[in-house]
């Protein structure tokens, strides 16, 4: 009985540690979901608070007329005119320092800061001039931070004035002052050691919550951090890191703010998000200390049947590997839809593939690389797919793929969509990989026996004619 008892006290201390383990990620994994949720709405409101400039430009740009866009200026009372309407336009709208047009040429027509006029910001080599001048030219373009004169952290956004066939003939310009940024995240109220920082293209501190006067304006070294202020695909990126600005450990969300040169970083302390953690760290101590074994038992029955109630449900409709569904779950769905389009008369296509000469990949590269292929593959219908669509791994290299409300055109249509995009993938030493594929569509009186049939025999017609096509069935 002594060794019965033993191996029960490992069993339970086993399962506990397990479920501490489990509930630390959980935790930091909510903690990451707080940090993108809040996130998101900072960056929302950061892409919001752009609106009321970008208005602003485009009504000033209707007002200019390009040939008025010169300088020095033949008309002078008019030329006094519109600058009296841009100074007024600027004393009525927050937070804007600047307002005025230039010529294609990017000189300085009109502005509400007369010692700026006649000034050539392609000879100054200013930002705003190079991203006017730009492609696409037509659409706001929004500058990097710089420090005015007067220690103000501004950003230039321009709108510009086109000719019908799309020419330049000149741009609104407007500065503003990013100081709101600072007041606006000073009224959120943030839990113990938790922050949000907004940055710039360039790395640099714009405002913080909670504000640390002397990192404001300067340029933070962090990689992740770094990595997307020069990425024009990254979005989102979650991590955990100790702050390069406090050296507080955090989870952190960095997010880019639409298509504005800004990033939101939040972090939440690990400590805190850890908290409920900890206590119940504590509470599993006392417990083993104090609680008798047949109620630890009780507990580790409890969650091994869970689990095991879980895996099993897992395993009834998933495929382990690639994550998609699994064929008796494809059956029983595309059962349902033939039904339903027997009732209706709605479209439904079915779509056989198998990866072309599957086994040198396996044969040369082995079964991991085989296996990693297969998942890219799994992801790529995933992300091509509708949530309507059923992607099964059939068997294999082949997959099925159950398109609803799709006739034949559709379907087809789809297929090439895929092979145009398996094209790009590469999954080692540069290599491709491509598919041939069958395509069936719903005829009245089919069953899913029917169509994977037509489908099968179009996938073989597919290889006949030397693969890496499709074939209708």
């Amino acid at each position: 009985m002594g060794s019965s008892r033993k191996a029960l006290i490992i069993i339970i201390l086993t399962i506990g540690i397990s479920q501490l383990i489990h509930n630390y990620q959980s935790a930091l994994d909510t903690a990451t979901e707080r940090a993108n949720s809040r996130s998101f709405l900072v960056a929302e409101w950061v892409d919001k608070s752009f609106d009321l400039t970008k208005f602003v430009l485009r009504e000033t740009a209707k007002n200019f007329d390009p040939s008025e866009l010169v300088y020095p200026t033949p008309d002078p009372e008019r030329h006094q005119q519109q600058t009296e309407e841009l100074i007024d336009t600027v004393s009525r709208t927050p937070n804007l320092v600047f307002l005025g047009m230039l010529d294609d040429q990017c000189i300085v027509t009109h502005t509400t800061i007369g010692i700026n006029l006649g000034f050539d910001g392609i000879e100054h080599q200013r930002e705003y001039c190079k991203l006017a001048l730009s492609e696409p030219l037509s659409g706001y373009k929004l500058s990097n931070m710089f420090v005015s004169v007067d220690n103000t952290m501004n950003v230039t956004m321009s709108y510009p004035l086109l000719s019908d066939d799309g020419t330049l003939q000149g741009f609104a310009l407007a500065g503003l002052d990013l100081g709101f940024f600072q007041q606006w995240l000073d009224l959120i109220e943030l839990d113990n050691h938790n922050s949000i920082t907004i940055y710039d293209l360039n790395s640099r501190m714009l405002a913080r919550n909670p504000l640390i006067v002397s990192s404001i304006g300067t340029q933070v070294t962090e990689q992740h951090l770094n990595r997307m202020a020069s990425s024009t695909s990254e979005r989102l990126f979650s991590h955990r890191l100790a702050s390069p600005v406090d050296n507080i450990d955090r989870v952190w969300s960095l997010r880019r703010i639409g298509y504005l040169p800004f990033i939101v970083v939040v972090g939440e302390a690990t400590n805190h998000a850890l908290q409920n953690w900890q206590q119940l760290l504590i509470l599993y101590i006392f417990a083993g200390l104090t609680l008798c074994a047949a109620i630890l038992f009780a507990t580790y029955e409890y969650i091994r049947n869970l689990r095991q109630a879980m895996t099993m449900r897992h395993l009834a409709i998933t495929d382990p590997l690639t994550g998609v569904a699994n064929r008796r779950y494809f059956n029983e769905v595309a059962s349902l839809n033939i039904a339903r389009n027997a009732r209706n008369g709605l479209p439904l296509s079915l779509l056989i593939l198998d990866l072309d000469h599957f086994k040198k990949v396996n044969d040369i590269h082995g079964h991991a690389t085989g296996d990693r292929v297969l998942v890219d593959i799994a992801n790529m219908l995933q992300s091509l797919c509708r949530e309507t669509d059923v992607i099964a791994r059939w068997g294999g290299e082949e997959f099925t793929l159950l398109l609803p409300d799709t006739d034949q055109k559709g379907a087809t249509t789809f297929a090439q969509r895929l092979a145009d995009s398996l094209s790009t993938y590469r999954f080692i030493d540069d290599k491709t990989i491509t598919i041939s594929q069958g395509i069936a569509t719903y005829q009245p009186g089919d069953t899913i026996e029917s169509l994977l049939k037509r489908a099968d025999k179009a996938l073989y017609q597919a290889k006949e004619k030397g693969r890496n096509r499709f074939e209708l069935g």
